[in-house]
């Protein structure tokens, strides 16, 4: 069926080239739309067939004089007679991955300019903080960030405040004094341990001086602005679990497009006393083990998560006792009630001796073949296991990595859903098998969005 047939009244339609082939292009408060001459002769020229686009997958658009150089910002205000268009917008692959391609289009655009950047805008953010860790991974988040993405930004025409980090902790510092009402968001240009940063900055940032971050009750205040991920890190589980894969510039056009949504966020207190907030995954014992392993590898860069990983499945794991109980979402409630009463009672994981007990900041959703967050759930994910055989530990954490559909599918696997709060209790008088100093001295560090964090007590409260 013809795009064109059906269009809103306050269409605007004009005729053009693109490669010397006529076009009607057609823009409204919806869409921009661009219909070719159907001759046979004009389908083997084409190589960008007819399209209709939502504004938000539009990237930008720049005017190009006569001699088809792009136009400074300041001659495109004083030059009116604009020969061509180059129009940038959002390709959608089927892995999940985005790219940016871009079409000219020929003609006298001289009154639409100023309509199509007002469109393009629409809902869009405009003023954004970079913050770059220059380390994480292959230590190439800065040139990363302006190869790829910085373009990109150019493109939209999103103004960016760019911060280099100098130290552990700096992005905190950043954020104390950081004036939240100048931006549209902040961009987070590493990996989960940057978002973890972010995280830990902003939040304490905005509450009122005098809450009580112990109170397990106490109900805070969320960010004022998005938080995008630009993933140049060693572990980049965050933007894979939202964007359905670990790609630079698909994450930058997700930012463009300015689409955002609400994630939890873990409150981890320790023995009653508040640790830290998660943005992606709390876990204690075998994969808490793991990631304190691979501190002691920071030098190996990109391969010390798998090289940990491999060493440690293959290894003696110890285990530990503990009692792990939790709450859920109310779903039988009546909905005018739900506010008042939302959780359900105190709930106990069956199961005594465990080897991990694990807990994701969001719930999970099937997207196109690969599992993504949840981002309409109110709850997290918590799974836990006992004694099992390492195959079938490596075979779940590489699904996990991978993002396969089918990584809760195991028999072995206590999977507990719609979660809202969970305890863990370790049993201190049980042996946890631990035969060397090294091993005892892991049972006091979790795992929090991939950070080895020391612990005071092994008595856990997450929410």
């Amino acid at each position: 069926m013809d795009p064109l047939q059906n269009v809103p009244l306050d269409s605007e339609i004009g005729n053009f080239t693109s490669g010397g082939i006529s076009v009607e292009i057609t823009i409204n408060h919806e869409c921009i739309q661009w219909s070719f001459n159907n001759s046979s002769e004009t389908e083997a020229k084409l190589k960008v067939k007819n399209k209709c686009l939502e504004w938000k997958d539009v990237v930008g658009v720049q005017p190009l004089s006569k001699n088809t150089n792009h136009l400074t910002e300041s001659q495109q205000k004083t030059d009116t007679d604009f020969n061509q268009i180059k129009l940038y917008y959002i390709v959608k692959k089927e892995d999940h991955k985005w790219k940016c391609d871009h079409i000219i289009f020929e003609g006298d655009f001289s009154s639409w300019i100023s309509r199509l950047k007002e469109r393009i805008r629409q809902g869009k953010p405009r003023n954004l903080l970079v913050i770059i860790n220059p380390i994480g991974g292959f230590g190439k988040g800065r040139q990363n960030y302006e190869k790829k993405v910085a373009p990109l930004f150019e493109l939209a025409d999103i103004t960016t405040d760019v911060k280099v980090t100098e130290r552990a902790g700096h992005t905190i510092d950043i954020l104390k004094t950081y004036d939240f009402s100048t931006i549209n968001g902040i961009v987070s240009v590493g990996g989960d341990g940057l978002y973890h940063e972010v995280l830990n900055g902003i939040l304490p940032t905005i509450q009122d001086d005098n809450i009580d971050y112990n109170d397990t009750d106490v109900t805070l205040k969320s960010p004022p602005v998005p938080i995008g991920v630009i993933p140049t890190g060693t572990g980049n589980g965050i933007a894979g679990w939202s964007c359905g894969c670990i790609d630079i510039e698909t994450s930058a056009l997700h930012i463009i497009r300015g689409e955002h949504h609400k994630s939890c966020a873990l409150s981890i207190k320790v023995g009653g006393k508040h640790v830290a907030f998660a943005g992606l995954l709390f876990s204690y014992g075998v994969m808490s083990d793991l990631i304190k392993k691979s501190e002691e590898r920071r030098w190996m860069k990109v391969m010390r998560y798998p090289v940990s990983l491999l060493g440690g499945f293959l290894g003696r794991q110890r285990s530990f006792n503990a009692d792990v109980t939790y709450k859920t979402l109310n779903t039988n409630m009546d909905e005018e009630k739900k506010e008042d009463n939302c959780e359900t009672d105190w709930k106990t994981v069956d199961l005594k001796e465990f080897l991990s007990v694990n807990v994701f900041c969001c719930d999970m959703r099937v997207d196109n073949g690969v599992v993504k967050c949840d981002r309409q759930s109110d709850s997290i994910l918590l799974m836990s296991y006992g004694r099992i055989k390492k195959l079938e530990q490596m075979k779940l954490w590489g699904r996990i990595a991978t993002q396969n559909p089918n990584f809760l599918d195991f028999d072995w696997l206590i999977k507990n859903s719609n979660v809202t709060r969970f305890h863990i209790k370790v049993d201190e008088s049980v042996d946890c098998g631990s035969s060397n100093e090294k091993d005892r001295a892991l049972e006091l560090y979790v795992n929090i969005d991939g950070e080895s964090i020391p612990i005071s007590e092994r008595d856990i409260d997450v929410r």
